[in-house]
């Protein structure tokens, strides 16, 4: 289908909507979890060039080669993982590139925890 002539229509939105929390992550282990970018046009394609991960541990792990295409009313699968590399809290985000939706970021968020570790103490 030829992309239609005039000003374009496409949107997107990810679900999950507001927000990624990857919860309590062990420091090296990793989590991974996959959202959705749908293009709620009923008409217009959107070519997605780039997704953009920042922050601390976390990284774009998978994804259809890009650029992309979505065709109207389809979505493509974006796989996110958090790795964190020390204890404490981390905070990052992912965005898009694309021909006609803003960067449409999505907040990530996640805690590094260390494995629990045993003490003993003398018998009296």
């Amino acid at each position: 289908m030829a992309p239609r002539a005039g000003p374009r229509t496409a949107r997107a939105t990810w679900t999950p909507a507001r927000s990624t929390g990857f919860g309590k992550v062990k420091v090296g282990a990793s989590k991974t979890k996959t959202l959705d970018l749908q293009n709620t046009s009923k008409t217009d394609a959107i070519t997605i060039s780039q997704l953009n991960a920042t922050g601390a541990g976390f990284k774009v792990s998978s994804s259809p080669t890009l650029p992309v295409v979505i065709a109207a009313g389809k979505s493509i699968t974006v796989g996110m993982t958090f790795t964190p590399k020390s204890k404490g809290s981390a905070d990052g985000s992912l965005s898009v590139m694309s021909d006609a939706v803003e960067r449409l970021p999505v907040p990530m968020s996640g805690s590094g925890v260390m494995e629990g570790q045993l003490s003993v103490s003398p018998r009296v």
